[in-house]
């Protein structure tokens, strides 16, 4: 008897350990579960630094954890750089490549 309640017991584990890595698994939205374009809602982006009053200026915020629960937890980060350029960068020249068991000539210390 005690034997059939460890190869149960082992039965058990055995589907347990092997279900728990397909229920962890990623279902692939990128943790958005919106099924348009990939537009973010204004509310979802973040400000830019001085885009938002602190309470202290007389302005009140909006409390980050229902802003967060509306974007179910994704904000956008405000973007950078310059966003208008469309000048590609310059060709510099062609890298050399060294052919696999090839050394080039190495100078000699002395």
């Amino acid at each position: 008897m005690p034997n059939r309640t460890i190869i149960a017991l082992l039965g058990i584990s055995l589907l347990a350990c092997t279900s728990l890595p397909a229920i962890a698994q990623d279902n692939g939205t990128g943790g958005q579960d919106r099924k348009d374009s990939g537009e973010i809602p204004p509310e979802c982006r973040a400000q830019p630094e001085g885009g938002q009053k602190d309470a202290e200026q007389g302005e009140t915020r909006e409390d980050l954890a229902k802003r967060l629960e509306r974007c179910k937890g994704v904000l956008k980060p405000p973007p950078t750089g310059d966003t208008e350029s469309d000048i590609p960068p310059p060709d510099t020249g062609k890298t050399p490549v060294i052919p696999p068991g090839t050394v080039p000539d190495q100078p000699q210390d002395n």
